[in-house]
């Protein structure tokens, strides 16, 4: 019950701010790696006795550690707890599994038996760096010369990050941060390429010769696909070319046809007198006798000129004319007998 009254007297005077002696005036840079651990180390005059630390963030409180055997902590920010620990009797303080929002100004408040004093620290969190990789972007060789530019870079990127490029034998380089570029006789050369950041360091090696490679390599494949591309449209253009073209052949062979089923076609009509109109009497020879004239048949097969020669109605109809025997059958008959199936048209 003791002990739990000196906490709660530990976190109220938390929040008050100290300005004893020997309080320090800047900050102590810390860096820390996310998911690892930092240290925030504390010092106190010879012949001095600690008597507890209060620890904030920012404007919020964290812990009060008191020293002991062990030392205890009792976290007041509910996102600490479970990650902090008080080695060194209390004169240190550890946050471990560390989290990029852990980054802050910290603030130390150590009370010992004679004094009072302040310490600051800010804490920097960086993620660990990986392995870096190398592409080669871009490669010429000519009059016995290769220029090639190649690229580091890093999965996530990070900040803070810094590259950095060396080779073993001595050509040409050049480099700008994560591009490079080299001018080397050969590409039998091998290249390293490192980033860091205020946390950590990585590196990777690559051959120059391997890197390009399989750049060549790429690049032939979308030309083959290029090419690809376009015979798959010649042919389908070639395909439709010829559907169209067989669409319009078959409509001309249709029409053929029609044009063939209606050649030998024979038209029929009957000739008569209009029951409306009046009719004239026609006296035939001397005696005075009327003619009325039967109705007169008249029906022809129809074939075009290629085939028979042209003829008036006049030449064709009631005569003896003898067709050609070079001539196909075209004529016209007079008679008074009407074909089955033939229908009357009315001359008028």
């Amino acid at each position: 019950m003791k002990l739990c009254r000196r906490f709660c007297f530990l976190l109220c005077i938390a929040g008050v701010r100290w300005s004893g002696a020997g309080a320090d005036a800047a900050p102590t840079e810390l860096v820390g790696t996310a998911g690892e651990t930092v240290t925030f180390p504390l010092e106190i005059p010879a012949g001095e006795t600690l008597d507890n630390v209060g620890w904030t963030i920012g404007t919020e409180s964290l812990a009060i550690a008191v020293p002991g055997d062990p030392a205890s902590v009792v976290v007041s920010n509910r996102r600490y707890r479970g990650r902090l620990r008080v080695p060194n009797a209390g004169l240190a303080l550890h946050i471990t599994d560390l989290r990029p929002e852990d980054a802050g100004s910290y603030t130390a408040r150590v009370t010992t038996d004679k004094s009072e004093f302040t310490r600051l620290f800010t804490l920097r969190v960086y993620e660990r760096l990986p392995q870096p990789m190398i592409h080669c972007n871009a490669q010429s060789c000519t009059n016995g010369l290769c220029n090639i530019t190649l690229s580091c870079t890093i999965p996530n990127g990070g900040s803070k990050v810094t590259y950095s490029w060396s080779i073993p034998q001595p050509p040409s380089m050049t480099s700008q941060g994560s591009i490079a570029v080299i001018s080397h006789p050969d590409l039998l050369i091998n290249i390293t390429c490192t980033v860091q950041n205020p946390a950590s360091n990585s590196s990777t090696i690559a051959s120059v010769e391997a890197l390009c490679a399989g750049h060549s390599s790429s690049a032939i494949i979308i030309v083959v696909c290029i090419a690809i591309a376009i015979g798959v449209l010649g042919i389908c253009g070639y395909v439709l070319y010829r559907r169209k073209k067989k669409g319009k052949h078959m409509n001309f062979e249709g029409e053929s046809e029609k044009v063939e089923e209606t050649q030998n076609n024979t038209l029929y009509a009957q000739v008569g007198f209009n029951p409306s109109a009046p009719r004239k009497p026609k006296r035939s020879g001397g005696n005075g006798a009327v003619n009325n004239e039967n109705p007169m048949t008249i029906y022809a097969t129809v074939q075009p000129q290629s085939q028979a020669a042209m003829q008036t109605d006049d030449e064709k109809m009631c005569k003896g004319n003898t067709t050609s025997p070079h001539q196909k059958e075209k004529q016209i008959n007079c008679t008074d007998e009407m074909p089955p199936g033939t229908q009357t048209l009315p001359m008028l």
